[in-house]
């Protein structure tokens, strides 16, 4: 159950499958656009005080950690390791480290321009809640992210943190909720993230008082503005789904991932386009790939109208038969995952 009615939902919808029915909700939405990479655009903070006055005032944060990335004040180019990986700074006195293989930089220095300036890209929670604090002190602060999750909170004056689906609740709501580098959530590359984020905003806005306001770091242009303002997603979800239909994408297609050891993952492709020059696979059959999955495994997707679903099943299904009786390396294959 949530707030907004997944693409595969929408669809039902459109075609009058399902219907919905809207409840008006009228809730007081603000758009703040920051200009300068500030985590706090200058004109919400007086916004966030008369909240404080209500309550406590709920942060939504884009990720966890401190610094997730470590960038050269002076150039702006992004610290990487010797192994490839890029530097991170977990706490607030701590010396960048990579990532991947955890080598420290007590001393580090630019590549580039040899500058030893730091600057803290990607904020993570930790960092968020020192800038917070700082910028409205004499509150308590609280966290909420990872295994350190919050279910609830008392409705008194405080400064609530939380990455997405973290959110404490909080009896009467809260004084405001402000949902941090908005544009962020929407960033995402899987053909999942659009959905997601539209649910993360109308979950987030929902948990705001009654006439409390709802502070989204944002351009104020984006959609999700109006939409939260009508409380109607409907505009949005029917743009992405034309959107799929052009192309097509899921939900007017059927899927299939394939999953397993790269070695053989160029041969596997190969055949199965040779497949569909044959004859043996439907002619609609579309095959992506294969894809670098990082742990020397790869990806092929491969799409299909949905009518021809039962036809993709029963290939895929004969050809880890045969692979079996082989004895080749396992292949996982997904049909209509949640998300590619």
């Amino acid at each position: 159950m949530g707030y907004v009615p997944s693409l595969d939902i929408s669809l039902l919808i459109e075609s009058s499958k399902l219907k919905y029915i809207n409840h008006t909700h009228q809730l007081q939405v603000h758009a703040f656009s920051s200009s300068d990479g500030a985590l706090l655009p200058g004109r919400i903070f007086e916004k966030i005080r008369k909240g404080l006055t209500h309550g406590p005032v709920l942060f939504i944060v884009p990720r966890k950690g401190y610094g997730n990335a470590l960038l050269c004040a002076n150039c702006k180019n992004v610290a990487v390791c010797t192994c490839g990986s890029r530097l991170v700074v977990t706490g607030k006195n701590s010396d960048p480290q990579c990532l991947v293989c955890r080598t420290q930089y007590p001393d580090w220095t630019c590549t580039w321009c040899h500058g030893k300036k730091q600057y803290l890209g990607a904020r993570g929670i930790d960092r968020a809640g020192e800038e917070i604090s700082r910028a409205f002190p004499g509150f308590p602060l609280l966290l909420s992210f990872g295994d350190v999750i919050k279910t609830t909170v008392e409705n008194k004056p405080a400064l609530v943190l939380a990455t997405p689906g973290s959110a404490p609740k909080v009896l009467g709501g809260y004084g405001a909720v402000v949902i941090l580098e908005g544009w962020k959530f929407f960033a995402h590359a899987d053909l999942r993230s659009q959905e997601r984020a539209r649910e993360l905003f109308f979950e987030t806005a929902a948990m705001a008082s009654a006439n409390a306001h709802v502070l989204v770091s944002i351009d104020e242009s984006h959609p999700i503005v109006s939409s939260i303002v009508r409380w109607n997603p409907g505009a949005m979800i029917r743009r992405e789904l034309n959107e799929r239909l052009e192309i097509p994408l899921p939900p007017y297609v059927a899927s299939a991932v394939i999953t397993g050891e790269a070695k053989d993952f160029t041969l596997i492709a190969a055949g199965l386009r040779k497949a569909i020059e044959d004859g043996r696979l439907p002619h609609e059959v579309r095959v992506f790939g294969p894809s670098d999955e990082g742990r020397n495994t790869a990806k092929i997707v491969m799409y299909c109208p949905r009518e021809k679903r039962a036809d993709l099943a029963l290939f895929l299904h004969e050809l880890t038969r045969r692979r079996s009786i082989a004895k080749k390396e396992f292949l996982t294959i997904r049909f209509d995952p949640y998300s590619l």
